[in-house]
């Protein structure tokens, strides 16, 4: 079975160490609302950062609103 977490500046700073042997991937939020800076994940680029250095795999997403 596939293990993939979802996570975000939510989650805190993660101890991707710590996780990875629990874990097949990732799928990170890169930020939220329109596309501008102040939407951003604080967490976004450690977490992705981290899961290449660690090779861990990887996808992104951007959380939108419908209207």
């Amino acid at each position: 079975m596939k293990t993939v977490i979802d996570v975000s500046e939510w989650q805190g700073v993660i101890d991707w160490e710590k996780v990875k042997p629990h874990i097949s991937g990732a799928i990170i939020r890169c930020g939220y609302g329109s596309d501008s800076e102040k939407y951003d994940d604080e967490q976004f680029k450690r977490n992705a950062d981290e899961c290449t250095r660690l090779g861990i795999p990887f996808g992104v997403y951007l959380y939108s609103y419908a209207k």
